[in-house]
């Protein structure tokens, strides 16, 4: 579940989503877990991904899901969070601690 932010409240409405204690359950996210260097095995690369296109979209027009992946990030002591939109585009950095 998603806080529901402008884009996050009108992907409800359009698929007829309840929006419960301001929050929307928006289907599935994938997670794909990979390790990046065989010589540092702290580094851990974790892929979250939308289902479907739609929710890709969403993904890109939501601060508020923007934000609870940069939150995880910080959290968990992530180096970063990039944002990829899968379009070849460069990714874009959301949050880092290597940037600060």
């Amino acid at each position: 579940m998603f806080p529901a932010d402008e884009a996050v409240r009108a992907y409800a409405e359009e698929g007829g989503l309840p929006v419960e204690d301001g929050r929307v359950r928006i289907g599935y996210v994938y997670l794909d877990m990979h390790f990046p260097s065989f010589t540092d095995s702290r580094l851990v690369c974790l892929d979250f991904w939308a289902a479907t296109s739609r929710m890709s979209r969403l993904f890109e027009d939501s601060a508020a899901i923007r934000k609870v992946f940069t939150d995880l990030s910080e959290a968990s002591g992530a180096v970063c969070c990039l944002f990829d939109t899968g379009d070849g585009r460069p990714e874009r950095v959301l949050w880092g601690t290597a940037l600060n």
